[in-house]
Formats: C-alpha cells, structure tokens, sequence
C-alpha cells in the first residue's frame, strides 16, 4: 500500500478463510484486508494486516539445537525460521573401516 493509494483485489469467491498471494516483488512490503459477503451485502473492511515482505535472498543455514540418538535412530531439531517454506535434511552412511569419505549418500525431505 505504501506508494500507491490504490487497492488492489488479489481474491474472490468462495468460503476459504485463507488465500496465496503470489507474485509478489522482494523489497516491497505489503499490506492486506479481508471482507466478507451474504445475502444482504458487503462487511466493511477488516483492518489492515501488518506488513508483509517477500525475503529478499535464501534463508540462512538452519541453526541445529539437538541431535539424538537410540540405537536405531536420530532425531534432529533446529530453530524455526520466518519465511521459510520447507526444510531438507540430507544423511551421509560411512562404511566402517572405509576412512570415513566415499560413503552410500541418502537423501530425505520432510
């Protein structure tokens, strides 16, 4: 809204109560209202969300608070980050006696 005196509709229809915004520019920052509609007419408008930015570069490398292990098994945790959509976890197997390079290579994505 900042530098444009305009609103722009971004969605319509439908009982959803959440919506993707896409197509956003990196630098911007945004703000968003909702209203709603029946049989008898419009609401007014909600009040404005606050700011919202696309991030500007990748995030940065997770921060890795706990690793775990049982005799079976890791479980790994790190700090949640704003903005972040998905997180990838990636194990390399070292063979026994095998120096510890050149081994199998798995990759898991939750």
């Amino acid at each position: 809204r900042h530098g444009c005196d305009e609103w722009l509709a971004v969605h319509r229809g439908g009982y959803q109560t959440s919506c993707l915004v896409g197509d956003l520019d990196h630098f911007t920052m945004y703000h968003f209202r909702v209203r709603a509609r029946n049989d008898l007419g419009w609401s007014e408008w909600s009040d404005e969300s606050m700011e919202a930015s696309p991030p500007a570069s990748a995030p940065d490398p997770p921060f890795v608070i706990s690793c775990r292990t049982t005799h079976d098994s890791v479980t790994l945790r790190w700090r949640n980050q704003m903005s972040v959509a998905a997180y990838e976890v990636q194990k390399l197997m070292a063979h026994a006696g095998e120096g510890g390079g050149g081994g199998k290579t798995e990759v898991w994505v939750t």
